[in-house]
């Protein structure tokens, strides 16, 4: 099994979102995935009722089982108005086209992913876990903070959270390549 990686690039985070724009439900789970860093299993639990005028995202992790209550940014919060418009509360936020009222399934969100990954010429391996791995990355990046993001996470260990933001030894050779004490 091939590990999944985070999107790094702004241009990379660009093109994906402007494949996916051509629906918007797989643009907005592509959106809300990257400002969330919820697993996908929890993604696709939400209703609009969840989010709608909300400041937080309040749930138990499908995974951990833990409590986990999440702020979300204006950024979401914003597009969360606009994609929302049309939609009842009890609707799943990424309501499957099936007609009845159940969200799309992790397959069905992985192969969007892939297909508008693969059309806009991104060549990291991407699947539904890249998103919350875009945004501990990001996050890191903003940051500096291992410790905040292990704790935004709910990792366990800083070392989980390590292995998670791929810091290996390309990093360090990178770092240390350019430091001068001096």
């Amino acid at each position: 099994m091939n590990k999944v990686e985070p999107i790094k690039s702004k241009d990379d985070m660009r093109k994906l979102s402007k494949s996916l724009s051509k629906n918007a439900r797989n643009e907005m789970l592509f959106k809300f995935g990257c400002s969330t860093a919820l697993r996908i299993r929890d993604i696709l639990g939400l209703k609009v009722g969840d989010v709608r005028q909300k400041d937080y995202i309040e749930l138990v992790e499908m995974k951990t089982k833990k409590q986990k209550k999440f702020k979300m940014n204006n950024y979401i919060k914003n597009e969360i108005v606009q994609y929302t418009k049309k939609m009842g509360d009890d609707e799943y936020l990424f309501q499957s086209r099936e007609g009845s009222n159940k969200p799309i399934t992790r397959q069905t969100a992985w192969n969007v992913l892939k297909k508008a990954s693969n059309e806009a010429g991104i060549t990291v391996n991407i699947g539904t876990h890249s998103l919350r791995k875009t945004y501990a990355t990001a996050l890191y990046e903003q940051t500096k903070d291992i410790a905040l993001v292990q704790m935004i996470l709910n990792h366990s260990s800083p070392a989980i959270t390590i292995r998670y933001l791929g810091l290996n030894q390309q990093t360090m050779d990178d770092v240390t390549a350019e430091f001068n004490p001096f």
